[in-house]
């Protein structure tokens, strides 16, 4: 949140031309981290799934309140 913030307010203050610009210029690609287990990894993968189906959930709300 605080790099978003300060890849924003570089380009209002005129010190990047563009987003794109800001963002090549304070970040870089980082390294993966792998889950340090197995149980670990599984507990992520259900917590992903947990996030795809409120997400589905969500945009099916959506649209029958925009059908409404």
């Amino acid at each position: 949140m605080l790099l978003g913030a300060a890849i924003l307010g570089s380009v209002a203050a005129g010190d990047q031309p563009s987003v794109l610009a800001a963002m090549s210029a304070m970040s870089g690609a980082g390294a993966e981290v792998p889950p340090p287990s197995a149980e670990v990894a599984a507990y992520h993968g259900k917590k992903h799934r947990v996030f795809q189906r409120m997400y589905a959930d969500q945009t099916a709300y959506r649209a029958l309140m925009r059908d409404a």
